[in-house]
């Protein structure tokens, strides 16, 4: 299986970009701004990676990660934290859905020098294999849900 390196562009004046599928992982929407979204055709399928970190929410269906030299269940709750570079795909059984936020800050940009950034360093220094957190309830997956739309929306309102 051959492997394709993925461009991901953020919006314009954004930060990050916010991603959202309801059935496949082809038919992705990109949330631009209040009420304003862009498709995208989602590499989440095949093999891929790219220079942004990803945070992935998986809010319906059950199928197999492959993340770097790993392959783990997937099923709704799940959450992955993915460092930048590191090949991905996720092999689904049918309808899924969820979210994802992409970024990439460059080693030396502004954010990773102020104090309360530390943990957050630590968290992505250990995300360049990938982090799967499993077994999370229906409760916290709503809930995370909750912080990506309150984020989608602080975002996007400053626009």
């Amino acid at each position: 299986m051959s492997i394709v390196q993925e461009k991901v562009i953020l919006p314009a004046g954004q930060s990050f970009r916010l991603l959202r599928w309801r059935q496949n992982l082809r038919d992705v929407e990109v949330l631009v701004a209040p009420n304003r979204r862009q498709r995208l055709v989602g590499e989440g399928q095949h093999w891929h990676f790219h220079e942004a970190c990803e945070l992935i929410c998986f809010e319906s269906g059950t199928g197999t990660s492959f993340i770097g030299d790993r392959i783990q269940p997937l099923s709704a709750g799940d959450v992955v934290l993915l460092g930048s570079n590191l090949p991905h795909y996720w092999h689904m059984r049918g309808p899924s859905s969820g979210w994802v936020v992409q970024w990439h800050w460059s080693p030396s940009a502004h954010f990773w020098a102020i104090p309360e950034s530390a943990d957050l360093e630590r968290l992505h220094k250990e995300a360049v294999r990938g982090i799967q957190y499993s077994g999370r309830s229906e409760e916290h997956t709503s809930e995370l849900q909750s912080h990506l739309n309150l984020v989608c929306r602080l975002l996007l309102e400053k626009k």
